[in-house]
């Protein structure tokens, strides 16, 4: 095997690390593979196929459903988008919306029922539907509402799509995902809420106004999102 030198350079700018690498060959006979690129043990990744487009069913088409499906038919993540909301006027509306921009979007049968049957066999269940925060009425009494709402949704996207990925966005968002986690029966794995990310957004979008770009890097929130959050770093 011949051994591999570095480019002849006649730069005199050259550091003097570079002309004594420049002088000393690499001798590839003298590496063995084990001793220069040898595997982790544990490392090996079994072959998948990647999977770059989805069908993904959206609960609720209220501002925040309709923004997750827009963003989505917009970045082509999509090749199924099935909507589903118990208000069947405003659901129209908005699939007549989609529809009538699929010029200008990449080409994706999209879908809208009151009924999940529309929702069979898809990828990802992405939860926004909730009931609306009375005047006066407690947080608690408000997961109640939300509680009793998602035993009627959780099972219904499941005997649908047993397969599925649920992705909770619903406020309380983290007691939630755990009530869809138990309504599901899914693996833990399979269950995932939004968390504290927008709320993690929106301290660094406020620590970058007052200029502490270090701090708005890193920082984030934690805790029960909606309920507290303390700033961390």
């Amino acid at each position: 095997m011949p051994s591999v030198f570095l480019p002849n350079v006649s730069d005199g700018r050259i550091s003097a690390f570079t002309r004594r690498m420049h002088a000393s060959p690499i001798n590839l006979k003298e590496h063995t593979p084990n001793s220069i690129f040898s595997r982790i043990p544990g490392s090996e990744v079994p072959h998948q196929k990647i999977k770059h487009s989805a069908k993904v069913t959206v609960v609720g088409v209220g501002n925040v459903g309709m923004a997750c499906a827009q963003t989505m038919l917009s970045a082509g993540l999509l090749n199924e988008l099935a909507l589903v909301d118990a208000q069947r006027d405003k659901l129209q509306g908005e699939l007549l919306d989609l529809q009538h921009a699929a010029a200008f979007l990449p080409r994706v049968k999209i879908v809208a029922d009151t009924d999940y049957h529309v929702s069979a066999d898809f990828d990802i269940c992405i939860v926004t539907a909730g009931a609306r925060q009375r005047e006066g009425e407690s947080r608690i009494d408000l997961f109640e509402r939300n509680v009793n709402l998602f035993k009627k949704i959780i099972p219904e996207l499941i005997r649908h799509s047993p397969d599925t990925k649920l992705l909770i966005v619903s406020n309380p968002v983290d007691i939630l995902a755990f009530a869809s986690w138990k309504l599901s029966g899914l693996p833990p794995n399979r269950v995932i809420g939004s968390g504290t990310n927008l709320d993690s957004s929106r301290l660094r979008f406020l620590l970058a106004v007052r200029r502490v770009f270090d701090i708005a890097k890193k920082s984030w929130r934690s805790s029960i999102r909606w309920l507290s959050t303390v700033p961390m770093k």
